[in-house]
């Protein structure tokens, strides 16, 4: 069972969450869909942000929003890394499992799509999907 404190929906009025629960699902390391979807995105990211500094990454309205979240528990918004190490650095998506890979795409897009839409991140009816086939 879920118990949410009140204190937390007085402090955060807006606030939304998920559980997503999986049973007997396929978790391969690598899949040729997913991959090709990793490339896609990657290369939009790329095209996208790749001209931005860093600091002008962390402006972005969609990172900002988590970043200044965030510093009041003195942490730094992760995607913000991540999106960094994909547009600076030239890294790619990791192949470590494919539900996990799904979930950072959907963070890093999500996040860059608040950014270049210029939408706050509080829509119920954002999603991002992955689906594979085999």
């Amino acid at each position: 069972m879920l118990n949410i404190e009140p204190k937390l929906n007085e402090l955060y009025p807006d606030l939304h969450f998920g559980i997503m629960i999986l049973e007997n699902v396929s978790n391969p390391t690598t899949h040729p869909n997913l991959d090709s979807k990793k490339d896609e995105l990657v290369e939009t990211l790329r095209k996208e942000y790749g001209h931005l500094s860093k600091s002008e990454l962390k402006a972005l309205s969609g990172i900002n929003h988590y970043q200044n979240f965030y510093k009041r528990f003195k942490k730094n918004y992760h995607v913000l890394y991540q999106l960094e190490s994909i547009t600076h650095k030239n890294r790619d998506f990791p192949n470590v499992a494919a539900l996990v890979e799904s979930m950072f795409m959907c963070e890093v897009k999500k996040s860059s799509a608040y950014s270049r839409l210029r939408l706050r991140p509080r829509s119920r009816k954002s999603q991002c999907k992955y689906w594979l086939w085999k």
